[in-house]
């Protein structure tokens, strides 16, 4: 309906325009004329009777008059053209806000100075601006004022909604901020609000030994297991192989969180260089009480044989494991090891005959097949 209705504005302003620019003195001076009768068209004294072609009461003469006359009927379409103009744009943002919110319409720095007066209107204001930040249409200027709005936010408001939804927003320019927002955000009282700044750490927004550290802090100690999971995942985005980051990799293997084990399990398997201790570390995790941690742990071993040949026997515990997932994913970590298929062999070859389940089964023998075709490619050595 409101379209409809800036349609007909835009139509009828467009009208009045063509009919001031079109319309001849003459048409135009009869219209006046129609409109006032036998009146003066300056004052609208009565000059019925008159036989001198001029106003008694201005003394205006009727050419002149006129020509007046028609300068002021012009000048009022093109002002009421104007009006209905402006009325018409005007429904063009306002269908906008209803279809997509008060805040669409709006420019990205007026919603970022809406949003530091009034942190309470952060739910609508929030959302838009996070849609912008991810298409990529805030400049530099304008990230950085947002990442600086939302770091006073987060270290003033009091209401955890309003500090969740601006640390959420705070990830989107993270590479804009300063450290002392990140700093807060990881240290807030809210574990959402320190699961988001551990996000922001691994977008890029801090850089540094003290990043490493803190992740690793919060991989272990923090009382969330939130924060704690997403501290190994920045860690493992980050490409962090130290010493300190490999400890505390394998120190997580012992949380009480079943999802923290697994992001650890998964970070130690993407490292690429297995020790002895990791290996041991994560062939411990065969006999874990979550099905989940057991059949990452399968993965992670799988990854670790080709390097760490000990690793196979771990692999073949997991062979005799009470899940048919966890044996599942255990048979196809042998058959892609490349060591010690002398002795893998005869474990997959029970797995594939002896298993009660049929996936195992058929898992098994897919894993003897692709062993035998990576045996018949490999070049012949002569002695």
């Amino acid at each position: 309906m409101i379209e409809v209705l800036g349609y007909a504005a835009a139509l009828v302003a467009l009208a009045m325009i063509l009919s001031a620019l079109v319309s001849s003195d003459r048409r135009m001076l009869g219209k006046v004329a129609a409109g006032r009768g036998a009146r003066c068209l300056c004052c609208g004294y009565s000059t019925e009777g008159l036989e001198e072609a001029r106003c008694p009461e201005c003394g205006s003469g009727f050419d002149g008059a006129a020509a007046l006359a028609i300068r002021r009927r012009r000048r009022g379409l093109a002002g009421r053209a104007v009006v209905l103009g402006a009325l018409a744009g005007l429904c063009v943002p306002v269908v906008d806000a209803i279809q997509n919110g008060a805040a669409h319409p709006m420019p990205s720095l007026v919603l970022v100075g809406a949003l530091r007066v009034c942190p309470s209107w952060h739910a609508g204001i929030t959302r838009e601006l996070q849609g912008r930040a991810d298409a990529g249409q805030l400049g530099a200027w304008t990230s950085t004022a947002l990442a600086r709005v939302c770091a006073h936010i987060v270290e003033t408001e009091r209401d955890g909604a309003v500090r969740r939804d601006v640390s959420w927003l705070l990830t989107r320019v993270a590479k804009h901020s300063e450290q002392g927002a990140l700093r807060a955000m990881v240290a807030d009282r809210d574990p959402a609000v320190r699961a988001l700044g551990v996000e922001a750490l691994r977008v890029g927004g801090e850089v540094g030994c003290g990043t490493a550290e803190r992740l690793n802090h919060l991989a272990l100690s923090d009382a969330s297991a939130l924060v704690r999971k997403r501290a190994i995942d920045a860690m493992r985005y980050r490409g962090d192989d130290t010493n300190q980051t490999r400890s505390t990799m394998l120190l997580a293997l012992e949380d009480p969180s079943d999802g923290v084990r697994q992001r650890a399990l998964v970070a130690i398997g993407d490292a690429g260089r297995a020790s002895e201790e990791s290996v041991r570390a994560v062939g411990a995790k065969a006999q874990d009480a979550s099905e989940d941690v057991r059949w990452i742990a399968a993965v992670t071993l799988g990854r670790m044989a080709e390097h760490r040949p000990e690793a196979v026997d771990a692999l073949s515990r997991l062979l005799e494991d009470a899940s048919p997932m966890v044996r599942a994913c255990a048979a196809i970590s042998l058959g892609e090891s490349a060591t010690s298929r002398a002795w893998v062999l005869p474990r997959l070859l029970g797995a594939a005959v002896g298993d009660e389940d049929e996936l195992v089964r058929g898992v098994a023998l897919d894993a003897i097949r692709a062993m035998r075709g990576r045996a018949a490619e490999a070049p012949v050595r002569c002695s």
